[in-house]
């Protein structure tokens, strides 16, 4: 076990529309994504403020792709489509001034992150900015194309000492460690053709993307942890064993809800699956961070908030988002302080749920059925409040009178605490009136999380 504990109380993704003040009332300790301003005097003072806060902050870096960044406009334009970027970290591996670093294609053409090659009316190769392909289906944005975006080569000579330039770089900014995107174990079908090509040449002969990839994250993380035991190393997604030693937190990006998505992206069994498999994750000092995009103003934004907010903290998970357009919603799940688990993933009468020092989740997973229960209220709990409604709950010898719609989730915390978590939320105003139900609750029926 590591000697230092990362500790993370909330963490966010981002800072959703919310300034440093207001996410530290949210309980949020560890930021990502931390906007630059493309003046590191004014960066340091952000830092600076961040950490008088006592937030820990950690800028953007990928391995995978890296942007031509050789002129005041393409800088410019990189932070507008990019303010979360770290231009520090960037510069050092500007391809613009190392393009023997890029990847290169079976045709041997460096590849473009955002862009697709087609041939012009002369029958030359060109790229279309804006089109890409990912995970087997093509995607086009012409609003937002990324152009100068390219896949690097982690295993080009050169390539490896640029990345740890350009950490050491940002540390020296005084972040307290990086957000590492596009981790994988190998690069999926993206391996580079520069070296039997005659394009550049590869540091380790026989060795492509697909094991110099994890030889550069693991540089980052030594690098990192040169600073300090308590620098802190988020990796997307970082969730394969191998990664475990490297790692002080994995994100599962896209957790229920992805971006653009018409409907959740993962099944109820895939859900408890992640529960189990990183149930251990907080012992070994390490956390696991849940990204759902909720980013439409559609009427089913406020559910998503909360039904991938309860299925985080069932699994004890650090939820966040991006791309917000409810930051009130966002706020006050942020807001509930359930940090500590009190106890493990339990079900009733299908509802299942799982307790925290200062209120309890339940997540209704049935994709058709309401769902009701008498669920126990953990100690402190004593005028449950539900949050979505902000409705007093019905209760007798310690048992709430729980009512989920199919496919949703929610919060159970005390009046008074509700009270302080619903300030500014204007649609939802706890009071003390209780629907009284007549039933009484079961002194049996609960049943732990199958291992």
């Amino acid at each position: 076990m590591k000697e230092n504990p990362i500790q993370v109380v909330n963490y966010s993704c981002s800072p959703n529309g919310m300034d440093l003040k207001t996410l530290r009332d949210c309980g949020v300790t560890l930021l990502s994504h931390i906007p630059w301003t493309l003046d590191a005097d004014e960066m340091k003072r952000s830092i600076e403020e961040a950490h008088a806060l006592d937030i820990r902050v950690l800028p953007y870096v990928s391995v995978e792709k890296a942007w031509f960044l050789d002129t005041p406009e393409r800088l410019k334009r990189f932070n507008q489509h990019n303010p979360a970027g770290s231009l520090p970290y960037y510069q050092a591996v500007d391809p613009s001034a190392h393009p023997e670093w890029m990847l290169i294609d079976e045709l041997g053409r460096p590849k473009p992150r955002y862009g697709s090659y087609v041939k012009n009316d002369a029958g030359e190769w060109e790229v279309e900015w804006g089109v890409w392909e990912a995970h087997g289906q093509k995607y086009r944005n012409p609003d937002n194309p990324n152009p100068w975006s390219w896949y690097m080569c982690s295993s080009a000579e050169g390539f490896l000492d640029a990345v740890e330039r350009g950490v050491r770089a940002l540390m020296d900014l005084g972040y307290d460690g990086v957000f590492v995107d596009n981790v994988y174990t190998k690069r999926l079908s993206f391996l580079c053709h520069g070296a039997e090509l005659g394009k550049h040449r590869h540091r380790a002969p026989g060795h492509n993307t697909d094991r110099t990839y994890f030889e550069t994250t693991e540089r980052i993380y030594r690098t990192v942890k040169g600073y300090g035991p308590d620098k802190i190393v988020l990796l997307n997604s970082g969730i394969e064993e191998v990664y475990e030693p490297i790692r002080d937190g994995a994100m599962l990006e896209s957790y229920v809800v992805a971006p653009g998505a018409q409907e959740r992206r993962h099944d109820w069994e895939t859900i408890l699956n992640w529960a189990q498999r990183f149930r251990d994750e907080p012992g070994r000092n390490r956390f696991v961070a849940a990204l759902s995009y909720i980013g439409s103003e559609s009427p089913s934004d406020k559910e998503d908030c909360f039904y991938s907010y309860a299925c985080a903290q069932l699994s004890n998970f650090k939820w966040t988002t991006m791309q917000a357009t409810r930051t009130d919603f966002v706020r006050l799940l942020h807001r509930a302080w359930l940090v500590v688990p009190r106890g493990e993933i339990e079900s009733r009468d299908g509802l299942w749920y799982r307790h925290y020092d200062r209120g309890t989740v339940v997540v209704n997973p049935d994709l058709e059925r309401e769902a009701e229960a008498w669920l126990p209220l953990p100690p402190g709990v004593q005028r449950p409040v539900e949050l979505y409604s902000g409705q007093r709950l019905p209760e007798k010898d310690g048992q709430a009178l729980v009512r989920v719609p199919p496919a949703s989730g929610r919060v159970i915390v005390d009046l008074a605490h509700a009270r302080q978590i619903l300030e500014g939320v204007e649609e939802l105003r706890p009071g003390e009136e209780k629907t009284a139900r007549p039933e009484s609750p079961p002194a049996h029926g609960e049943r732990a999380m199958p291992t």
